[in-house]
């Protein structure tokens, strides 16, 4: 029994060229790792407290 998304999948996974193609495979995609996820995460928070420090003065 499929689900729906499954289906939906499918209709994207063998749609001809005049049907948009958004994203047919995203479990294909190379995911970032974690740490630099977490780098990226602590480096916008700094930034922001930072910002908001700044403009607090």
């Amino acid at each position: 029994m499929d689900s729906p998304e499954r289906s939906r999948f499918d209709a994207f996974n063998h749609a001809g060229a005049d049907f948009p193609q958004i994203d047919p495979a995203p479990h294909n995609r190379p995911r970032p790792s974690r740490g630099l996820v977490t780098a990226l995460v602590v480096c916008m928070s700094v930034a922001l407290v930072l910002l908001l420090f700044l403009w607090a003065r």
